[in-house]
């Protein structure tokens, strides 16, 4: 909806983008805060000499937000 005859100056569309990042902001921290991850990684080594290589390396890890 456009008023006739209006025209925006820089300082308003500069604070209207303004409230947007704010709004962004604002969205990333509270849904950060809020919830977790958690993963995990196997790794398996294979020799030549198949008595050797029975050798697995597990790592679990998690991230929490809060």
């Amino acid at each position: 909806m456009f008023i006739e005859g209006y025209e925006p100056d820089a300082l308003h569309v500069f604070s209207q983008l303004m409230y947007v990042r704010a709004c962004e902001l604002f969205a990333i921290f509270a849904f950060a805060t809020c919830g977790g991850y958690s993963g995990g990684l196997r790794l398996s080594v294979d020799c030549v000499n198949k008595t050797d290589s029975n050798l697995s390396i597990d790592i679990a890890f998690a991230y929490p937000f809060r």
